[in-house]
């Protein structure tokens, strides 16, 4: 059990450390975020049910017990698989009781002289529980020391009952957002990145009456804001911005007969 829970923490470590790049990698898609959660569940559950969980179902005969001990142990000489035999119920061939009671206590002596069996499997308890520790250390410390990304990447694996869209560093404040304007006039789309900082922006758009999207380069500023205009907007136009491979959602515009100033 304690090697299994060694074994089954390295892998859960290496499990969450590879879904967090994988989340940095794909600007934490909401997506991405839910089915790496899934993966990370699914490692979690089969890694302690298979290496810790199912060691401890098993329970071993008393025979099975005094055999490996007797295999490990030589000196004892068959001294406690004897009084494992003369404890159980001899059928027909009943064994005197203090001839039994004296086998028991043989084997009683010898345990004794051998640390009560400690010595068996000592040495691959010492590593197991060693390893147990190490493999502890090293989650801890990666949890409380590792690069910030990755720290953020491993939180936001570790708290399912958050919203994946919202765990994400990365996001895209975008305005106007959806909104109705008045026909014809023109539209000024501001984009304000967040947790990055992006070299160009573009507006995707397209009107009700096209499938086809626009592209239109944003210009930025020295407050790393982006802005770009959508010229007449006569119909409703859908838009979105896109910057190093992120995606806003896309945002509408309505339209509506509207006064507004052509001209100061």
């Amino acid at each position: 059990v304690a090697r299994g829970a060694a074994i089954a923490l390295a892998g859960i470590l290496v499990t969450l450390v590879a879904a967090s790049l994988v989340l940095e990698a794909t600007n934490y898609s909401e997506s991405v975020v839910v089915a790496a959660r899934l993966l990370v569940a699914a490692a979690i559950v089969g890694l302690l049910g298979w290496l810790v969980v199912r060691p401890m179902l098993p329970q071993p005969r008393d025979e099975t017990v005094a055999l490996y001990v007797e295999e490990h142990e030589p000196t004892l000489e068959g001294a406690l698989v004897s009084a494992v035999e003369v404890s159980r119920d001899m059928g027909d061939r009943p064994m005197s009781p203090a001839m039994a009671e004296r086998v028991r206590g043989m084997a009683l002596e010898r345990t004794r002289a051998i640390g009560d069996g400690r010595r068996v499997d000592a040495r691959s308890s010492t590593i197991a529980f060693a390893s147990l520790a190490a493999a502890s250390a090293t989650l801890l410390m990666v949890l409380s020391f590792g690069p910030d990304s990755l720290k953020y990447g491993m939180g936001a694996l570790l708290t399912p009952w958050k919203d994946a869209a919202a765990v994400n560093p990365f996001r895209l404040d975008v305005l106007p957002g959806d909104v109705t304007v008045a026909r014809g006039v023109s539209v000024v789309i501001t984009a304000t990145p967040v947790g990055f900082q992006p070299g160009s922006a573009e507006v995707w758009a397209r009107t009700s009456d096209t499938a086809q999207w626009r592209r239109i380069p944003m210009l930025g500023d020295s407050t790393a804001q982006f802005s770009a205009r959508l010229l007449d907007v006569g119909q409703p136009t859908e838009y979105l911005v896109e910057t190093n491979g992120l995606w806003s959602r896309v945002f509408k515009l309505e339209v509506a007969d509207l006064p507004y100033a052509k001209r100061l």
